[in-house]
């Protein structure tokens, strides 16, 4: 299977073939949490998805379309900052709307999906791989 993560960081999706499932989830957890703390992404549709993954569970279709309904709401408001041309603002939804991405992925059913495309958008919110490196070293080890 091809993953996005494969471009910027093939290493780890080659460790992630080798771990169990239990850690794949454990991993886009930790990940989703650390970019929705690092971006500061609120609201009730976080909040239920962080309740979520924190029972360790993956989301009910309610739950899943709620965040993805707020990542569409975030690209939205994105473009339409950058066309009036506010970069500032636009980069910040943006970061946000990727930040909403990777709940969006560690939500989901698959844990290889969801750990290799969570840690993909959680770079692209945080534009900072290494830092998301090292939140998954920190479930590995």
């Amino acid at each position: 299977m091809n993953f996005r993560l494969s471009v910027i960081a093939p290493d780890l999706v080659a460790r992630f073939s080798a771990l169990p499932e239990a850690q794949l989830r454990s991993i886009a957890t930790a990940v989703a949490l650390w970019a929705v703390n690092e971006l500061s992404l609120t609201g009730e549709r976080v909040d239920a998805a962080l309740d979520v993954l924190r029972e360790g569970a993956f989301a009910g279709e309610s739950t899943r379309s709620g965040v993805e309904q707020l990542v569409s709401e975030l690209d939205d408001r994105a473009w339409a900052a950058q066309e009036s041309g506010d970069d500032g603002r636009y980069l910040l939804l943006f970061r946000r709307a990727r930040a909403a991405d990777s709940l969006w992925s560690a939500l989901g059913d698959d844990v290889m999906v969801a750990a290799a495309d969570t840690v993909y958008e959680a770079q692209a919110a945080a534009g900072d791989l290494s830092a998301v490196r090292s939140v998954v070293e920190k479930v590995i080890s």
